[in-house]
């Protein structure tokens, strides 16, 4: 009882939250009209056409002098849009039906058109009231309720467009597929289409699906509609109109048509390339719409039609939400028949019988998210937050459509579920928000940028995305300039790539996007990276996969772990290839187990001994496809930099025969022989590493065939580290790989001194590394340290009983 009233109070306060914010909506369209602004909405450009009409210059209606000469004469002296004119874009049939309109002012025209829109909204209320029929009292107040509080709703009634109507006739298009009328379904259809991007993908379902009737009530209606609009403009309006709209189909910021604020692919795509790159954006958004409308033929051709069945409303919102991500032309408001789909799947999850609070609790956040993006954020995250909403609210759709298929239909559980069970996947979708967002902000300061090695990745994968030479200093340093990096400060061969050319197929599509956005992508994958591969070593080690902290903990304060999240470095990529390397094999899959292990051939200097181990052990036991794994995937990698730049691989030749590294003072044993004995002397750089083969080749020849990657590996990591020819302390992020089985086997002994000392060094160094601004040139003790840590600890741990595991 407690538990209902304390829902029913959420409940009410929800809905007092967005009943206020609409009413905040209500007061700024007031204050617009008070500021006379109204005049700047789509009303204007529907009026203008209208206006057209009514003084007998139909056939010439998509003429754009002539709309710019009547608009002006309806806007008078000092009213005008941007390129003079905010064109008619519209089908010629609505033309006709905004001809009334324009007997009146266009103020009083605007105020009539919204009383129509205030009656088509009522409709649509009841309509959504018809769907959710078996809804309670309380799902539908909080759901309808956010509605009136959707940024889209509000823009509706601001600009006045079509996107009401059209959510209107698509419910009445589902509800009569509901019911089986569908002749009924095709004349909404038909309707629908005076927005042709909107109707598309339904007009799809129903073409696949072979319902003729549908077609047949779609083609009567349209023909209706061609007849009586050629007997009013004449025959050539359709030519004309089909002319004027592949036209107005390429404008950039010209004539209304603004694509970087489009919730779309289209729009997305121009957030991260520019304005500059329309025909690439173009052909992109054309090939991902024929693919898309391709993928919904298919899918429907091959399923049932069962409109009654709750699977139908899963694929049907499916449809919808996907023929507006893929869209030619998807405005905010546009973003306003998003409430079908969402009602259709919520009515589908409560039919099967699946929980819909998570869906409640994610839906609720939407109106303030759009708020946030059109306020706050407006893409300079280089993605549109509606964007990644439909985008997870697609994949969502197709996980449930996917499990109802192979699963079935479920009773409802009506057991009383903790609050975590519903609330935990919007909070992780938040969390991982707010972390973007954090990271956006925090990694692009000046500050940080200075020591950012990912803008060297991130410049290098835009030019190679472009055709120019991503190993080229003065395009690079041209791009870290431009996002605010002092490269000035340092010497050329730090702000140049010196990674192989298979490496671009990783930065080029972190090149395209914004430095901002690529850079809080970028510091996530880190954090994934570090957290799977002390996971996965904490299960490989047999410990209890639940009890996470401990082992996280002990990741994410080493020093190495931390310096390479806060330079952007690629480093903790090698960890996860170390680790995923370990599973593969453990389970068999030398396919897989080769391809994660050519991550390393990112920075081949760091795990030299590895490569080198693996490949040997590899061909010594003929394990081909483990060899092929490793080998193939860096070719591919490279054969497909090359078709798509080859500037990219003679730019790295050159790059590798003038790498400056060996005169650089690294932590390394090599160096430090250079140091004592001769800098010249550079082949002293690599005699470690020589020494370092040799004795890999008595470590591998010596003992059985059988692998024991588990317990080889971590030793053959260690010694890479320790005779390695160049490397930094953020290189150091892969000794995780031995040093967590090492301190897992310390165990708990408290009562030993020994323990004591040795967790006391490990915390020692690392707050050396953390917190004492050296040179690096000075840590050459530090690979040493790793491998003596890690002997003592496993020696001591066969020396003494586990007290207890914590």
């Amino acid at each position: 009882m407690a538990g209902s009233m304390n829902s029913d109070r959420a409940t009410r306060w929800l809905v007092a939250f967005h009943l206020a914010i609409a009413l905040g909506y209500l007061g700024l369209i007031i204050k617009a009209a008070v500021d006379g602004l109204l005049w700047r909405a789509d009303v204007t450009a529907f009026y203008t056409g209208g206006a057209i009409v009514r003084q007998g210059l139909g056939p010439q209606l998509y003429d754009l002098d002539l709309q710019a000469r009547v608009q002006q004469a309806i806007l008078g002296p000092g009213r005008m849009f941007y390129d003079g004119v905010l064109p008619f874009n519209n089908p010629p049939h609505f033309a006709l039906v905004m001809a009334p309109f324009s007997l009146l002012p266009l103020g009083p025209a605007f105020w009539c058109w919204t009383a129509l829109q205030v009656g088509i909204l009522i409709r649509v209320i009841q309509r959504l009231r018809l769907l959710s029929a078996g809804w309670e009292r309380r799902e539908r107040w909080m759901l309808f309720s956010a509605f009136f509080a959707f940024f889209p709703l509000f823009l509706q009634f601001l600009y006045g467009s079509l996107s009401l109507f059209v959510l209107w006739c698509l419910t009445e298009f589902s509800l009569a597929l509901r019911r089986g009328k569908d002749a009924q379904a095709g004349v909404w259809l038909a309707l629908a289409a005076v927005k042709l991007q909107a109707a598309l993908f339904p007009a799809l379902v129903i073409l696949a699906a072979r319902r003729w009737r549908a077609l047949a009530g779609a083609g009567a209606a349209g023909l209706v509609i061609l007849a009586v609009t050629a007997a009013a403009l004449g025959p050539s309006i359709w030519p004309d109109y089909l002319r004027w709209l592949a036209a107005t189909g390429s404008y950039f910021d010209h004539y209304g048509v603004y694509p970087d604020g489009m919730i779309n692919v289209r729009g997305t795509l121009t957030l991260w390339l520019g304005a500059g790159r329309a025909p690439l954006i173009q052909t992109i958004t054309g090939i991902a719409l024929a693919l898309g409308a391709l993928g919904t033929l298919v899918f429907w051709a091959r399923q049932r039609w069962e409109p009654e069945q709750p699977r139908f409303d899963l694929r049907l919102s499916f449809t919808l939400l996907l023929g507006a991500l893929l869209s030619p032309h998807q405005n905010q408001q546009d973003c306003l028949i998003y409430a079908l789909p969402i009602a259709l799947f919520y009515d589908a999850l409560r039919r099967i019988g699946r929980p819909t609070r998570p869906l409640t609790a994610f839906l609720m956040a939407w109106p303030v998210l759009f708020l946030l993006e059109q306020f706050a954020i407006r893409g300079r995250l280089g993605i549109r937050l509606p964007v990644i909403l439909t985008a997870i609210l697609l994949g969502w759709i197709g996980v449930q459509y996917e499990r109802s298929r192979k699963r079935g239909p479920r009773a409802p559980n009506n057991c009383v579920r903790s609050i975590y069970h519903w609330l935990r996947w919007p909070l992780l979708l938040f969390a991982v928000a707010g972390l973007l967002l954090f990271a956006a902000w925090r990694l692009t300061r000046p500050d940080i940028l200075q020591w950012d090695d990912f803008a060297v990745y991130w410049a290098a994968g835009r030019l190679n995305a472009s055709g120019q030479n991503p190993y080229e200093a003065g395009p690079l340093l041209a791009l870290q300039q431009s996002i605010g990096r002092r490269v000035e400060e340092f010497p050329i061969e730090t702000v140049r790539m010196w990674n192989p050319p298979w490496a671009l197929v990783l930065f080029t599509p972190l090149g395209v996007l914004p430095y901002p956005f690529a850079r809080a992508i970028w510091f996530f994958l880190h954090l994934v990276a570090l957290a799977w591969s002390a996971e996965r070593i904490w299960i490989l080690e047999g410990r209890i996969p639940t009890h996470r902290l401990p082992i996280w903990l002990l990741v994410f304060t080493f020093g190495p772990a931390l310096q390479s999240v806060k330079a952007g470095q690629i480093s903790p990529f090698l960890l996860f290839s170390l680790v995923a390397f370990l599973d593969f094999a453990s389970r068999g899959r030398g396919w897989a187990a080769g391809a994660v292990i050519s991550v390393l051939l990112l920075k081949p200097q760091v795990c030299y001994l590895v490569l080198a181990a693996v490949l040997l052990q590899a061909v010594r036991c003929r394990r081909w496809p483990l060899a092929f794994g490793m080998v193939g995937i860096p070719l591919v990698a490279t054969l497909i930099v090359g078709l798509m730049n080859p500037a990219a691989l003679a730019g790295s030749i050159r790059a590798f025969l003038d790498n400056p590294a060996k005169e650089q003072a690294t932590p390394t044993l090599g160096a430090w022989l250079r140091f004592f004995f001769g800098i010249e002397r550079t082949w002293l750089q690599f005699l470690p590493s020589a020494l370092g083969l040799l004795w890999l080749l008595w470590d591998v020849l010596h003992r059985p065939g059988e692998e024991g990657w588990d317990e080889h590996l971590p030793r053959w990591v260690l010694m890479s580290l320790l005779t390695m020819p160049f490397g930094w302390i953020h290189d150091h992020v892969v000794a995780l790989v031995a040093l967590i089985p090492a301190g897992l086997h310390l165990g708990w002994r408290p009562r030993a001194p020994s323990w004591w000392g040795l967790w006391a060094s490990y915390v020692a160094v690392n707050a050396v590394l953390l917190f004492v601004g050296m040179d690096q040139f000075w840590y050459i003790w530090l690979a040493p340290f790793w491998l003596l840590w890690a002997a003592m600890a496993r020696r001591f741990a066969q020396r003494l009983p586990v007290e207890a595991v914590s």
